[in-house]
């Protein structure tokens, strides 16, 4: 009476461990093919690509700022620009990529910002990473983004600042009007935190 009921348990139980490795297979094939095309472009490492942060800020006393370098590249509209093109003014100098959502969010902050203080003497400069050209472009259009960005394509530019700043945007850097890093915002800027402390540099004297 129990060797029919054993063989009855393997005739069952084998078919369902093969229907299940069968089914755990498809699920990581699925998986992969999934992440394989999560981003269209910037980072294809299986990580998110941006800081999904708070808009941490970090800000320099004035005795304590280090010179800002030398920052120029190729501008989505046309031609060179360079941070020393803005000497004696403030500049914000803000990372970004059309792939990332913060990095949308924050733009129509950073539009009303600017606005606000270009005339009391602060310039700011968009720096694109790891971005398709097209993309960029259609970013700026969408977004009705009035001052200019250039293109860096390696993400080199973070690494010019010690210290660093993260490989990935949205990351904001002010550079007061002595051309010295008066501040970071690491993550989204808030137009609220932004806009006071750009206003109180415009207001510091060239030395």
């Amino acid at each position: 009476m129990n060797r029919p009921l054993s063989l009855t348990r393997k005739q069952f139980l084998v078919p369902t461990l093969r229907l299940l490795l069968a089914m755990s297979a498809a699920a990581v094939a699925l998986t992969a093919c999934s992440n394989k095309h999560a981003v269209a472009n910037g980072p294809q490492s299986g990580d998110q690509g941006y800081v999904s942060g708070d808009g941490t800020v970090q800000i320099y006393d004035p005795d304590s700022r280090a010179a800002a370098p030398s920052i120029a590249g190729e501008s989505l509209s046309g031609g060179v620009v360079n941070v020393r093109d803005f000497t004696g003014r403030v500049v914000v100098l803000n990372i970004w990529a059309s792939w990332c959502p913060p990095c949308r969010a924050e733009q129509a902050k950073l539009n009303t910002v600017y606005d606000a203080v270009h005339a009391k003497g602060v310039e700011f400069l968009g720096v694109d990473i790891r971005d398709d050209d097209a993309a960029a472009r259609a970013f700026i259009r969408t977004h009705t983004v009035r001052y200019p960005s250039i293109v860096d394509d390696a993400s080199a530019i973070a690494l010019e600042f010690d210290p660093r700043l993260p490989a990935n945007p949205p990351s904001t850097v002010v550079i007061d009007r002595n051309g010295r890093v008066a501040a970071k915002i690491l993550g989204p800027a808030k137009a609220g935190v932004l806009q006071p402390m750009l206003e109180q540099l415009a207001a510091e004297n060239v030395t």
